[in-house]
């Protein structure tokens, strides 16, 4: 039995298209190709809201550090009125405008303490208050999450702050721990 041969036989140099085979390996390769992509734009944007994030606590504990800082570093005298409440005193102004360093004025001070949104003193508040006699002051920092001090020894004292910013289902915190001198007591 003879086999007839087909007149329109393609040599190999001159084929017209590819296959189907061809083109479905190709389209999987593609797809493998952008599902690794897409995981990877996903990951790194997870990874960009977390560092977002923690820079954010960071950044908004260190300045809530800095506001307490610059207040007790001029203060003569620091009270603890509750766990979460600080108040300053500072020393008493002479005639000639200078500060009189062995007398505390205590009708000017500054009290920071962890409140609720309104600003009434809450040892469960998620805000850092500044108030002082003169004002009802106003918001430091929010997403509190902690806030303490405590006398170190005559002349400073320790100041401890966590701070905490959540955005969906992420969180990042941070907690701040800094030794403050009074300078006004030298």
């Amino acid at each position: 039995m003879k086999y007839a041969r087909s007149s329109r036989t393609i040599s190999p140099g001159r084929r017209r298209g590819y296959t189907l085979i061809e083109s479905l390996i190709a389209s999987g390769i593609t797809v493998v190709a952008l599902v690794c992509l897409g995981g990877t734009i996903n990951m790194a944007g997870r990874m960009e809201q977390q560092v977002t994030l923690q820079s954010d606590a960071s950044e908004a504990a260190a300045l809530a550090m800095e506001h307490i800082v610059l207040d007790v570093r001029e203060a003569k005298e620091v009270q603890y009125p509750t766990a979460y409440r600080m108040r300053i005193y500072y020393p008493a102004l002479a005639a000639d405008g200078r500060y009189d360093r062995s007398i505390t004025d205590y009708n000017t001070w500054v009290e920071y303490a962890r409140t609720d949104v309104a600003g009434n003193p809450n040892s469960a508040g998620m805000y850092l208050w500044r108030s002082t006699n003169a004002s009802v002051g106003r918001r430091v920092c929010t997403g509190v999450t902690s806030f303490q001090c405590s006398a170190f020894s005559d002349d400073s004292i320790r100041v401890s702050i966590g701070v905490n910013k959540t955005s969906g289902r992420y969180a990042q915190s941070t907690q701040l721990n800094q030794r403050v001198i009074f300078l006004r007591n030298f």
